[in-house]
């Protein structure tokens, strides 16, 4: 009988299964979709699944594959988890499931060099990783599901913004500077 699944990394959902392809074994989120590659075994499959990122805070996570996703929509040897830079030698998806946290820290970096755009959400997101997110991950309080007023975080935002009715609008504002 095969070990348990775990709850997919990237979404929560508890919604995994196991497919056989090619008479070979995956485990792959019904929810999201997402996959672990191809592997001989069940058992090696489901325990590639369970070895990947297990994080509490899947906005969090939603971030993250938000921003690797901008990376891999460069070529491969400006990627920092390839296998040419990621100090390793592994292929990309290796790397980072073997060693998610230095994954996460090289996206992060990455990012934080490469954005055209440093917007106030970034910033607050930034400052304040473990902070509770909308599905569209603009930052929210405990008890609510819109976002947060960016002008009570950012009062130099106020008045930006004609008829302010959308936070997403000015928490997508670019930020300017350190003490914009």
């Amino acid at each position: 009988m095969p070990k348990e699944l775990k709850s997919c990394p990237f979404c929560g959902s508890e919604a995994a299964s196991i497919k056989i392809v090619e008479n070979k074994a995956t485990v792959r989120c019904e929810n999201c979709l997402a996959v672990v590659r191809l592997y001989n075994t069940t058992e090696e499959a489901i325990a590639a699944w369970n070895r990947r990122m297990q994080i509490t805070n899947y906005n969090d996570t939603k971030v993250y594959l938000k921003k690797k996703g901008e990376i891999c929509s460069t070529i491969c040897d400006e990627c920092p988890l390839s296998n040419n830079n990621n100090g390793r030698s592994l292929n990309c998806n290796t790397y980072e499931q073997n060693y998610p946290t230095d994954a996460i820290a090289k996206v992060k970096e990455w990012h934080k060099k490469k954005e055209k755009k440093y917007t106030y959400r970034d910033d607050f997101l930034d400052k304040y990783p473990k902070a509770l997110t909308t599905t569209d991950s603009y930052p929210k309080d405990t008890f609510m599901t819109n976002p947060i007023s960016p002008c009570s975080v950012y009062p130099q935002i106020r008045h930006k913004v004609v008829e302010c009715d959308d936070c997403g609008i000015c928490w997508d504002m670019k930020k300017g500077g350190q003490n914009d």
